[in-house]
């Protein structure tokens, strides 16, 4: 049940990582490309737009040229029917054929009356001032975009200039303005491509991050193999040693289940070192590492806590018998004999103390306690019995 909870609790990890990466990645990405689109797009179409008002503004000044005049109750048009004709000129260079209809022109003293419009009616007005924009007062062209839709429905603004100085605004409506609608068309297709390279490079994250997953995972086992097992044999070291023994405890006291614990110490250890050097000593803890292995079962953890001491934690385990039974199986396969270049061998074994949770002890280190003071009787009791020459040569039995 633990195992499967881990199992369950690593895969959301896993799930909350990931996401959190592509969010991390993808997310500044799409935001960075919308902002690039949006001011890209915006600058296209505000540039056609300029550029259009100031195509426009030429385009009435040409068509108004000589038509108004300043007399002495301000400036007046001359020939409203020549100006309707020039106008007509004007409504082809702008709109489509067979859309002029739909165009009307108006000019407006600075005072606000109308001084020509497309609609006679309006001619002589006094329409005010108020839709006028200053910068056009000040002989700036200027544009509204009325509708985006389709069609896109523009307002232009002309300074008309006469004798040199802006004297009156024309305002021109175009119901469907091709040019204005065909830059809004460049700025939807910027879109499309910077939503396709948008979506190519999410794409290409994508594998990238699955990699750099995989290699965060790799390296976080790896830093947690090295601070959490023995270098030389494999084995748990220390940290997970203590570590799984308060699991196991954890775990007996919500079951009410027992724990055993094996301390073993190797008896014969200094001579092998003394005899063949440090090195035969490493093959011998790597040989004692793979006895151990053999020796205990899947649910039991085998760990080496430094030197030649070794312990193995056993969850679950049924009774002190069972634990005896465990010892006994450890003992037989730690009676090794180890030879030398030059012929000789010596013989090593290993002391071991035992402890039961919670017979013994009901904590992790009361546990070890027991089961290190058990182990040294047993090493302090066969070393009292052993000669003299077998204590040098340590030649040890049960």
């Amino acid at each position: 049940m633990g195992r499967s909870g881990d199992s369950t609790s690593s895969r959301l990890s896993t799930i909350v990582f990931v996401v959190r990466l592509a969010l991390s990645i993808v997310l500044p990405v799409v935001l960075i490309g919308a902002a690039l689109w949006w001011l890209v797009a915006d600058d296209r179409v505000d540039a056609a737009v300029d550029q259009r008002a100031a195509e426009i503004a030429r385009l009435v000044n040409v068509v108004l040229d000589g038509e108004l005049v300043t007399g002495s109750d301000g400036p007046r048009a001359l020939d409203v029917t020549r100006i309707d004709r020039a106008v007509g000129s004007l409504v082809a260079e702008v709109v489509a054929p067979g859309e002029a209809s739909t165009v009307t022109l108006r000019v407006l003293a600075l005072d606000g009356s109308v001084l020509y419009s497309t609609t006679e009616s309006e001619i002589g007005e006094i329409l005010g001032v108020d839709q006028l924009h200053a910068s056009v007062l000040r002989g700036v062209p200027s544009a509204d975009v009325v509708d985006r839709g389709r069609p896109t429905e523009m307002l232009y603004w002309a300074p008309v200039a006469i004798d040199g100085s802006t004297a009156a605004a024309a305002r021109l409506h175009v119901p469907d303005d091709r040019v204005v609608a065909g830059a809004m068309d460049d700025a939807g297709d910027l879109l499309y491509l910077f939503g396709g390279a948008l979506l190519a490079l999410v794409i290409a994250l994508v594998p990238l991050c699955w990699w750099s997953l995989g290699e965060v995972r790799r390296q976080f086992r790896r830093t947690r193999q090295l601070a959490m097992n023995d270098n030389l044999t494999g084995l748990a070291n220390r940290t997970q040693f203590h570590e799984r023994l308060d699991e196991a405890i954890a775990g007996a006291m919500r079951s009410d289940a027992r724990v055993g614990l094996v301390m073993l110490d190797l008896d014969g250890f200094k001579a092998i070192n003394d005899t063949g050097g440090h090195a035969a000593g490493d093959r011998l803890l790597r040989r004692v590492a793979a006895a151990l292995g053999e020796a205990t079962r899947r649910n039991e953890i085998a760990c080496r806590l430094g030197g030649d001491e070794f312990a193995v934690v056993a969850p679950r385990i049924a009774d002190r018998e069972e634990l005896r039974g465990l010892a006994d199986r450890l003992h037989d396969q730690l009676d090794l004999d180890v030879a030398f270049s030059d012929g000789r061998s010596l013989r090593v074994t290993a002391s071991l103390g035992l402890a039961l949770y919670p017979d013994d002890a009901t904590t992790a280190d009361g546990l070890v306690n027991v089961a290190d003071v058990s182990m040294y009787n047993v090493k302090s009791a066969r070393k009292a019995k052993l000669p003299k020459s077998a204590k040098q040569r340590a030649i040890l039995g049960r």
